[in-house]
């Protein structure tokens, strides 16, 4: 919830930060898109891997650092490879979280932790309106900063409170 309205907030960074038009918006987009969709490609190619904790616990880390650079970044052209990580760590983020809750759960309880992850998804209409608040009080790269810093520094705090989660994967 603190990371991911930065996707519905990018037509703010287009006219009012990086300061172009509208199909740079749709390039910005496509950037996000291409590092989500490669991201998808590569954790699937790793479905092998024993442990995917440590590999989610990295990617939550990349997503709210590159986050962070994203909206301080003044520059179109920095931004763009920016987004890229950012779509990439946020999709890998993503799609291990929901594998990791899928692989803990009795397989009688799929549906409902499907429906669980759904609902969040559901959520981030509804987290936009209080980030749009913040973005008028405060601007847009402080607020989506700071959220990526806190999703960064929270990812830490679990990491150093639960390293077992380090080590989960297949058992």
């Amino acid at each position: 919830l603190l990371g991911f309205p930065y996707q519905q907030l990018l037509p703010i960074f287009q006219k009012e930060v990086l300061e172009v038009g509208p199909s740079r918006l749709g390039l910005m987009y496509t950037a996000m898109g291409t590092g989500a969709l490669t991201s998808s490609l590569i954790v699937a190619s790793f479905s092998s891997l024993i442990t995917k904790g440590y590999p989610q616990l990295i990617a939550g880390l990349v997503f709210g650092v590159a986050l962070v650079a994203f909206a301080l970044s003044p520059f179109y052209w920095l931004s763009i490879p920016l987004l890229v990580v950012t779509g990439a760590a946020s999709q890998s983020y993503a799609v291990m979280n929901m594998t990791l809750m899928m692989m803990s759960s009795d397989p009688a309880l799929y549906g409902r932790v499907a429906s669980v992850q759904m609902m969040m998804r559901g959520f981030m209409p509804l987290v936009v309106l209080p980030a749009g608040f913040l973005v008028d009080a405060f601007g847009a790269p402080t607020t989506v900063a700071t959220a990526g810093a806190i999703f960064a520094g929270a990812i830490l705090l679990i990491g150093a409170l639960r390293p077992a989660l380090w080590h989960r994967g297949v058992s």
